[in-house]
């Protein structure tokens, strides 16, 4: 189990785990079985899980870090505060962990992708079957 510092190096607010963290400020987030969810409004989000049976080693515990398709490990011993940091840079926003990588750019997750495609998908019937009706109403009135 792990603590998670979150430093908020951004120009906007980000929440993790749903409490809201101004730009400059920091949270601490205890551990919690779901793990941390850090959102990055308009971005993507960061995802800290406990990576149980996927622990490359060499230490007793990892933290496995997600964000988009991008993963990798933090591994650690103990009881240790894990300080995560995002911050922009040249109009992209970025995360690193102290110990752990560096420089990550934050991306959408999976989940919110296939979500928007879905909802475009919608969209993009409901145009087609309204403008079907249309044509009808409009053949109709000729």
């Amino acid at each position: 189990m792990w603590i998670t510092h979150v430093q908020n190096n951004c120009a906007m607010p980000i929440t993790a785990n749903g409490t809201a963290i101004a730009p400059g400020q920091s949270l601490d987030v205890d551990y919690v079985w779901t793990g941390v969810s850090v959102q990055v409004p308009g971005i993507g989000q960061i995802q800290a899980l406990e990576a149980g049976d996927e622990n490359p080693g060499p230490h007793a515990w990892a933290v496995k870090l997600v964000t988009g398709v991008w993963s990798a490990y933090w591994g650690y011993d103990g009881t240790p505060t894990m300080t995560l940091t995002v911050y922009a840079s040249g109009g992209k926003y970025y995360f690193s962990v102290t110990g752990g990588p560096t420089q990550i750019q934050i991306q959408q997750a999976q989940v919110d992708i296939a979500a928007a495609t879905l909802r475009f998908q919608i969209a993009t019937q409901e145009r087609d079957n309204h403008q079907t009706q249309l044509d009808r109403l409009q053949a109709h009135r000729k």
